[in-house]
């Protein structure tokens, strides 16, 4: 419907830019669904640190074996059957612009000096209208977990900002099976977003969790009883211990019967890319390229292979949940 608003214009420069920009950012729900809507279900987004889409197969990426900087087999496996998106980009190379795109379905600064969430903060909330604060008007329980402690770019004010009612980091885990001057390790992380979706279940309203390891960052420290076959403390390891993490997060969730009245979206903050050792602008453009595996109740498989990027999730979420209106 924003792009309507460009058609009495003969020429791109006649555009006034502040309508450009509102129709650049605007989220256009006017095409047909693709998959059935789900609303009232649980929503839980799941941000893997660094993770590139050329991790997977199923991503289109059989190709990029060869220049892989990490391998997540075991979890690729698991969401193939799911709805993916083999064209999906971060729209900045940063853990707190990623997270800010995606819970808020805006563009991050420009800016390498100051992130959007810092913006969010310094505004007091009056930047867009994020989705936890949207859903939680809806009656949802909203909840964000992290490895990392709250304090750090001030993360915590902004969640509280974006509308989630609880949000738990660092000191909230009280056992990990290796910790790093960042936090737990992947699996007791995982542990720990389980425990809380086991809560949240006891509870009637619906809700919304988001999560995001720190496994994956640097120092790229798992347990040293882990087996793999490569180096310890490589970034490569760390890949393979989230493989296995999540494999068994996905397999629990199931057991439990989460996967039957949740919409389960797998995606990444930021990209690691394939091999900087190579060149060229097929390896620049790979420093944005992430997964996104969608898995729905309905159980829906497909492969979209339409471009798009962190900033289109919010609206997604809220049209699946037949909340477009919202959006």
């Amino acid at each position: 419907p924003q792009r309507d608003l460009l058609r009495k214009f003969q020429k791109p420069e006649e555009i006034p830019p502040k309508l450009m920009a509102q129709v650049a950012v605007g989220t256009d729900l006017s095409g047909e669904p693709r998959v059935q809507f789900g609303p009232g279900q649980n929503v839980l987004l799941i941000m893997m640190e660094s993770v590139s889409g050329s991790f997977w197969d199923s991503m289109g990426a059989k190709e990029q074996r060869a220049y892989r900087q990490g391998s997540m087999p075991r979890l690729d496996e698991r969401v193939s059957k799911g709805l993916l998106d083999r064209n999906f980009i971060a729209n900045q190379r940063q853990t707190r612009r990623g997270i800010f795109s995606f819970l808020c379905g805006d563009y991050p600064n420009v800016s390498s000096r100051d992130a959007r969430t810092m913006y969010h903060v310094l505004a007091g909330g009056k930047g867009p209208s994020c989705l936890a604060r949207t859903l939680a008007q809806e009656g949802y329980k909203t909840v964000f977990i992290q490895a990392d402690t709250l304090a750090f770019n001030a993360k915590g004010q902004f969640l509280k900002q974006a509308g989630f009612s609880e949000y738990y980091g660092f000191d909230w885990f009280d056992r990990a099976y290796r910790w790093t001057g960042w936090g737990p390790d992947d699996l007791a992380f995982l542990e720990g977003v389980m425990k809380k979706m086991d809560a949240l279940a006891k509870q009637p309203k619906p809700w919304f969790v988001g999560a995001i390891n720190i496994g994956t960052h640097h120092p790229y420290q798992v347990p040293k009883t882990f087996k793999s076959d490569h180096p310890e403390d490589t970034f490569a390891r760390s890949v393979d211990y989230l493989d296995h993490s999540m494999a068994w997060f996905l397999d629990t969730a199931r057991e439990r019967g989460y996967l039957d009245n949740t919409l389960v979206i797998i995606t990444s903050d930021e990209s690691r890319g394939i091999n900087p050792g190579l060149r060229g602008l097929t390896v620049s453009l790979s420093n944005n390229w992430i997964p996104m595996a969608v898995l729905m109740p309905q159980g829906e498989p497909g492969v979209v292979d339409d471009l798009y990027s962190q900033k289109d999730l919010a609206g997604s979420v809220l049209d699946y949940l037949r909340l477009g209106q919202k959006a």
